[in-house]
């Protein structure tokens, strides 16, 4: 062998970036919808668009449906396990009253990690119900979060 011999080649690996630039300042299609006042309508069957927890500290989606007595419910927020993103997700169904607090859950109580957020719930009442979307830091430490990649879809079923 002398040094003019080629004992391997390399060929150059090209890679092609399609999806482009990565939208740092995404908007919600359903701003504002930050108090039971404001809240999104969300009827059973249905999965909204991609929305985002950003563009204020301590941003709260909240998203509102009417049930029927009896009704069993499934609300998903999926987000990182899911969707991808960052987004640890928080889920709340608050009562018609707006106030009361009836089912919460972070990561649907399993240890699987990364998992989003679900409840499963039966209505108690007739009436106007409301699920918030939020993170958990904003929720269990009271920390602001406001991240571009902060994105989530809601989904609600009725199960019965």
């Amino acid at each position: 062998m002398t040094s003019g011999d080629v004992i391997g080649s390399v060929a150059p690996n090209l890679v092609m970036l399609t999806k482009g630039a990565v939208d740092l300042n995404p908007v919600d299609p359903y701003e504002p919808n930050d108090t039971p006042a404001t809240a999104t309508p969300i009827a059973y069957g249905q999965t909204t668009k991609t929305a985002y927890i950003f563009g204020k500290a301590k941003d709260l989606d909240y998203f509102k449906f009417t049930g029927a007595a009896g009704d069993k419910i499934l609300a998903e927020a999926r987000a990182r396990a899911q969707i991808g993103g960052s987004l640890d997700t928080y889920l709340t169904l608050i009562g018609p009253d707006g106030k009361t607090v009836l089912a919460e859950n972070d990561d649907r109580g399993t240890p699987r990690i990364d998992s989003d957020s679900e409840i499963a719930f039966t209505l108690p009442a007739a009436g106007q119900y409301y699920l918030v979307v939020t993170s958990y830091t904003i929720s269990q430490d009271d920390q602001p979060d406001d991240s571009p990649f902060n994105k989530y879809q809601l989904k609600l079923s009725k199960t019965n």
